[in-house]
């Protein structure tokens, strides 16, 4: 996959590729970047991460401001773009 342009198109990347990119990847931030994707992509992302902690801040993850998923998904997309170069 050569260009990811939205937060959904995470779900095309291989698992172990995406893994990979997401590694270093503040959790809280991809937390917030998943609560605003659809539940197929949160389910996939969540099965290339720490599930264990991705569930357990998921869950007590306060209602977020819709500006604050897009910088949070756009932080994300960024990382994945730099890690699949």
């Amino acid at each position: 996959m050569e260009n990811v342009l939205v937060f959904e198109d995470l779900e095309k990347v291989e698992e172990r590729r995406l893994a990979e990119a997401l590694k270093d990847v503040d959790m809280e931030t991809l937390v917030r970047a998943c609560a605003g994707t659809s539940p197929s992509n949160k389910a996939y992302i969540r099965g290339v991460v720490d599930s264990g902690k991705f569930d357990a801040l998921l869950k007590e993850f306060p209602p977020t401001r819709i500006e604050e998923i897009d910088r949070a998904q756009n932080e994300i997309l960024e990382f994945v773009m730099k890690g699949m170069r």
